[in-house]
């Protein structure tokens, strides 16, 4: 008689205990691939299973290190009815395969208790994290110049614009003389072949 109790007990205790879940999944996603740095988007597609309206049922997650989630919120289920939602998961985690785990839950009570769906895990694999990382690297130089050297410097300049002056000059004066010279070349050559 005393094993009967206990196995009784055994077998009522967890049913008592269980949770009857009033949102299911009418589609979850299956396995996801981001690139390390972006983002990406799937739909969740819930259902209720309860016999009342369940009002701002939350999606949640649990997230390994790196990611993020947007944790949208459908605002009215009506009994039966499904509703889906889009979800965007972002990551900066290094390549390799990582485990999510969501849910739907409403924030507020109906009846007394919290609606929620079973916890679903599905897997994100994470591609193309570089490991390298460009680094710029930038020198300034500084110089300092003194009184003497900034007169220094002024003097150069004043003399590298009066020797282009100079040089103007020395070409107009030379194009003066060269032009009557091949003039005159011209016109011997001219009277010459004339003859």
């Amino acid at each position: 008689m005393r094993y009967f109790v206990v196995l009784l007990a055994i077998i009522i205790i967890p049913l008592a205990n269980a949770q009857e879940y009033k949102l299911k999944y009418a589609y979850y996603p299956k396995d996801m691939v981001i690139e390390s740095g972006k983002s990406n988007e799937t739909l969740v597609v819930f259902e209720n299973l309860h016999n009342e309206t369940v009002y701002n049922v939350k999606i949640n997650f649990v997230l390994p290190q790196g990611f993020s989630a947007n944790h949208t919120i459908i605002e009215e289920m009506e009994q039966k009815q499904k509703k889906s939602t889009k979800i965007s998961i972002s990551t900066n985690a290094k390549n390799g395969t990582y485990n999510i785990t969501i849910w739907a839950e409403s924030i507020e009570t109906v009846s007394g208790i919290k609606v929620q769906s079973p916890k679903y895990n599905f897997t994100v694999n994470v591609t193309g994290y570089n490991l390298s990382l460009a680094t710029t690297t930038t020198t300034v130089v500084t110089t300092t110049v003194t009184a003497t050297q900034a007169t220094t410097i002024k003097e150069i300049a004043n003399t590298t614009t009066t020797l282009e002056k100079i040089s103007n000059e020395e070409r107009s004066k030379r194009l003066v003389f060269i032009i009557p010279a091949i003039i005159a070349v011209l016109v011997i050559g001219f009277i010459i072949l004339s003859r």
